[in-house]
């Protein structure tokens, strides 16, 4: 009797095992068509390097950045170019307005970067465009 009741158990075991594993994939397969994948990215450039001097109270400071933003909204590309000038002038205004010392750190460079990010979503916004801009990146950066 031993035997029949170890194969009932294999079998409800083989059972059990086979109704999770297709309830699972079923799941996922429910999860990867709920999620749509997200649109490749474009990488759109905010021209000419960014040259301004920083306030410092011993010497001349010249900070050198290049930046670039991110979107996955090709309407946007064409938003970030028509409006380039009041972008690029917001974050000169903004770079400039920044101390020597307020850049030393990894996370003072990461706060600046914020910020920037923050500045062109409010020339988007200001100028009634839709889509995002998911991210703002310094591609170079020199102190001096």
């Amino acid at each position: 009797m031993s035997g029949l009741a170890t194969l009932l158990a294999l079998a409800a075991a083989g059972a059990a095992f086979w109704w999770f594993a297709l309830a699972n994939q079923a799941a996922a397969e429910t999860a990867d068509e709920a999620t749509p994948p997200l649109a490749n990215p474009y990488y759109v450039s905010l021209g000419d390097a960014f040259v301004v001097n920083l306030a410092d109270d011993e010497a001349m400071r010249f900070l050198q950045t290049e930046v670039e933003v991110m979107t996955r909204h090709g309407e946007m590309v064409a938003a970030l170019e028509t409006h380039l000038p009041v972008i690029r002038n917001r974050l000169l205004l903004l770079l400039g307005s920044r101390r020597f010392e307020e850049l030393a750190t990894r996370a003072d460079k990461e706060a600046l970067q914020a910020a920037a990010l923050d500045e062109v979503r409010k020339v988007l916004a200001d100028a009634g465009e839709t889509g995002a801009v998911e991210a703002l990146y310094f591609t170079s950066m020199v102190m001096q």
